[in-house]
């Protein structure tokens, strides 16, 4: 009996929780590509800097964020392989201001990428950052997350935010 009273008030509290969380999916057709944007008070969509830069979510408080990149690749790295790679962490992690600590080739979804973290340092601060970068049809997908002083796959949108993605048609420009 107290097995199954407890059962169901964790059916209910799930329940409850199913219903009342919200999210916005956020589609780029030209990418190939969507998202789950949780409804969160605590975030917002800042307006991207350049037309390369798709989608930024950021913290109010400005301590994390996460970002959708598209970009054409070099004429002559069309491949993600680790000369391509080498050439990418030299700007993604410039040794005066960041460190890597881990980058490896995997899975992305059923799309060969690459993803690696480190931390950066701005004035006094450390961010923790990451990157997973894919390559398609002569372009560089780029999803970068970071987070002040913490893990960012520890902060409950950015987690959404990557395992809710979904590779879709592209639509042709």
């Amino acid at each position: 009996m107290c097995k199954r009273f407890v059962a169901q008030i964790f059916l209910v509290a799930m329940l409850a929780f199913c219903s009342t969380s919200k999210a916005t999916e956020w589609v780029s057709g030209d990418a190939g590509i969507s998202f789950q944007i949780p409804d969160n008070p605590s975030w917002h969509q800042a307006t991207p800097p350049n037309p390369q830069v798709k989608l930024i979510l950021e913290r109010t408080n400005k301590t994390a964020e996460v970002f959708f990149a598209v970009f054409s690749a070099p004429p002559n790295q069309q491949v993600l392989n680790q000369d391509f790679i080498s050439g990418f962490e030299k700007g993604y992690w410039p040794s005066d201001k960041s460190t890597k600590h881990t980058g490896e080739f995997f899975d992305f979804k059923g799309k060969k990428a690459y993803k690696t973290s480190g931390d950066l340092f701005i004035k006094d601060i450390t961010f923790k950052k990451g990157a997973i970068i894919w390559m398609e049809n002569k372009k560089v997908f780029l999803i970068s997350i970071m987070k002040r002083s913490a893990d960012p796959m520890e902060d409950t949108v950015i987690k959404t935010f990557l395992e809710t993605a979904k590779f879709i048609s592209a639509s042709k420009n």
